[in-house]
């Protein structure tokens, strides 16, 4: 059995003397315990930070002595024993020439004296109490023809890498003062194509969210079918309008707040190990679901409902509508990373929908926003759907729109009175103390805000990983 940890080998040998020998470092594996699954608990650290003193016990034969002890033990000698064990059970060689046949005869210790020899009898020798580590040095920073040569570092009881192998554990290269290998550049890239190309061949998840959008948007369409021009249908015109905000904001929260639950494991093991930087991670994957999943299915919807409604045949109302669309479906995106990165999978799909709950209560769609009572006001400002709705209201029912229809009716038991006015739906919803201007811009604040916030919880997640 040869086992590594953290680059290292901190195991090599029979697979019968395994348990033993980590009896023997203070590691007793428990009983009814799989040896092997207690193994890797351990090289994970979740048994304390033993790798490094698993290591040094490797380098200075520590094993092979424990292994050549349990053999004459059993009186059974293991056929897989290292080829250091073996050489000393069949008595070819001793420890000092096993030892100077395993390492070079030069060492550079901290880099400014050379010694003989690391082992050996005397005061060159290497016990538990110095736990000295031997490490290769870098033949270009040394004088020398010798391009195996290791050094020797010892710093108290405990076994410590050089520099450099530390720099690269505690996430600081100093290779051009860069933290990973490529710039961030580079690992932004691969990291887009990656994930945009994982969207494209999820091709049952894209082909189920476009059917969403069409079949949906055709029932809102044949259900509320041409009353954007009547005068008497206005209040379930602002019904339709308030379902077309909620639908697309759940058709772009429920997906992504299982986006990071799921790929985390997969990203801190990643990150972890040097390959790519939270911020590219997190800028890619954020990118990479905006032109399928949140920019072109809203506008297809938006597009069959708004004229299939009737609402006013004016490209720059059509352009506005679609605008409003997008930016919820952004924010209503941005809310679900936020939910999926502070949380658990089992969390996140039961906080998901219940998040929307009071988002959708102070939209001033269901009570008024002035019938708020006073200690509650302040919700309705955290509200996103606030803003939608009432951009949404006010690209309807304002810029100067004509006169309402109030020649046709539709046959119904019970009537409302006819608006001729557009501007009195506004005021009668009490959604006109902003400029739409301020709509918009209040959207774009929230979306940035939710990834940076977003983005923080990340980084402090993978903070307490490490």
């Amino acid at each position: 059995l040869y086992f590594l940890a953290e680059g290292h080998c901190i195991y090599r040998g029979p697979v019968n003397c395994l348990v033993p020998y980590l009896a023997s470092q203070d590691l007793v594996c428990p009983p009814y315990h799989n040896p092997a699954d207690y193994f890797m608990e351990v090289a994970c650290g979740e048994h304390g930070d033993n790798v490094l003193r698993l290591a040094c016990a490797v380098r200075r034969g520590v094993l092979d002595k424990t292994i050549l002890n349990l053999t004459k033990q059993r009186d059974d000698p293991c056929p897989c024993l290292s080829q250091s064990g073996n050489l000393l059970l069949n008595g070819t060689q001793d420890m000092s020439m096993m030892q100077a046949r395993s390492y070079p005869p030069t060492y550079s210790i901290m880099g400014e004296t050379e010694v003989s020899s690391a082992y050996g009898d005397g005061e060159n020798e290497m016990n538990a109490e110095t736990a000295s580590f031997l490490l290769p040095v870098d033949s270009k920073k040394q004088d020398t023809k010798s391009a195996s040569l290791l050094e020797l570092r010892s710093n108290g009881p405990l076994c410590h890498l050089s520099e450099k192998t530390s720099s690269v554990r505690s996430g600081r290269n100093n290779r051009n003062g860069q933290t990973f290998e490529t710039s961030v550049l580079t690992q932004f890239r691969v990291l887009f194509v990656r994930s945009f190309l994982t969207i494209i061949r999820d091709t049952t998840l894209t082909h189920l969210r476009l059917v969403s959008h069409v079949v949906v948007g055709v029932l809102i369409g044949l259900l509320y079918f041409r009353i954007g021009k009547l005068g008497t249908e206005v209040i379930s015109n602002a019904a339709f309008i308030f379902f077309s905000l909620l639908f697309i904001m759940f058709a772009a929260l429920m997906p992504t707040v299982m986006t990071f639950p799921v790929e985390m494991p997969i990203f801190v093991r990643e990150h972890m190990n040097y390959w790519y930087s939270l911020k590219a991670y997190y800028l890619a994957k954020s990118l990479a679901d905006l032109p399928f999943q949140k920019i072109f299915f809203p506008i297809i919807y938006s597009s069959i409902v708004y004229w299939m409604t009737g609402q006013p045949a004016e490209f720059l109302r059509f352009m506005l509508y679609l605008l409003i669309s997008v930016q919820t479906s952004l924010v209503g995106q941005s809310l679900g990373l936020l939910i999926g990165a502070a949380t658990s999978l089992q969390v996140a799909v039961f906080l998901g929908p219940v998040a929307g709950i009071p988002i959708l209560l102070f939209s001033g769609f269901f009570l008024s926003l002035d019938l708020i009572p006073k200690y509650l006001q302040w919700l309705s400002y955290i509200s996103f759907t606030r803003y939608s709705f009432s951009g949404a209201l006010k690209v309807i029912y304002g810029l100067n729109r004509t006169s309402l229809d109030c020649t046709h009716r539709r046959k119904s038991k019970v009537s409302f009175p006819c608006v001729h006015n557009p501007a009195l739906v506004i005021d009668a919803l009490n959604v006109g103390q902003y400029q739409l201007y301020l709509d918009f811009l209040i959207l774009i604040i929230f979306f940035f805000g939710l990834r940076l916030l977003c983005y923080f919880i990340l980084r402090w997640r993978i903070k307490g990983q490490r």
